[in-house]
């Protein structure tokens, strides 16, 4: 397994350990949800440092706002706007390039669609963000196993990003609902 997979697979092992964990200490899954907005940047900045710089590297820094939005919005609400609406723009980027792609494969142009459509995000309708983010969850998953990929590094690190803060979500979504 490649290091940058390893990191992400890890990191989100990690972070559900400590949940389960929890469950013997606390009677509950409680993930540490602080620590959900220490790593997806880290992890960006890896990835940022250890690829060469192109117009995809850009998208590294783009894909984590949606989530640390959560940060800002409630100390300055126009900063958190402004990281929802650049986070929108870099998830759509990464869909547009997945579509643009001449390989024909069903689980890149799913995840391609599924990335234009981010809006719904902004829809703030929680059942519909869980299941639009458990399909765009498995769909690139789906896209990373694929074999014959023929996706760049840039572009693969992208969508581990992507991965990885979905995953988180979800992570901090179950623990919120099995706590309350």
């Amino acid at each position: 397994m490649r290091w940058d997979y390893k990191l992400v697979t890890y990191s989100l092992l990690t972070y559900a350990i400590y949940g389960v964990l929890n469950l013997f200490d606390l009677n509950s899954f409680v993930v540490p949800l602080p620590l959900s907005f220490i790593l997806a940047p880290l992890i960006t900045i890896v990835f940022c440092l250890k690829t060469t710089i192109s117009i995809n590297t850009l998208l590294y820094l783009g894909i984590p706002l949606i989530m640390l939005k959560d940060l800002f919005i409630y100390y300055d609400e126009v900063i958190g706007i402004a990281l929802i609406i650049l986070g929108i723009i870099s998830w759509i980027t990464l869909g547009i390039l997945l579509i643009k792609r001449p390989n024909n494969n069903f689980f890149i142009k799913t995840s391609g669609v599924l990335l234009i459509c981010s809006p719904l995000l902004l829809l703030n309708w929680k059942a519909l963000s869980l299941v639009y983010l458990i399909i765009l969850l498995i769909s690139s998953v789906k896209t990373l196993q694929i074999e014959d990929l023929s996706l760049n590094k840039p572009l693969e690190r992208s969508l581990l990003i992507l991965i990885f803060i979905n995953a988180l979500y979800l992570l901090n979504e179950v623990s919120i609902g099995l706590v309350s």
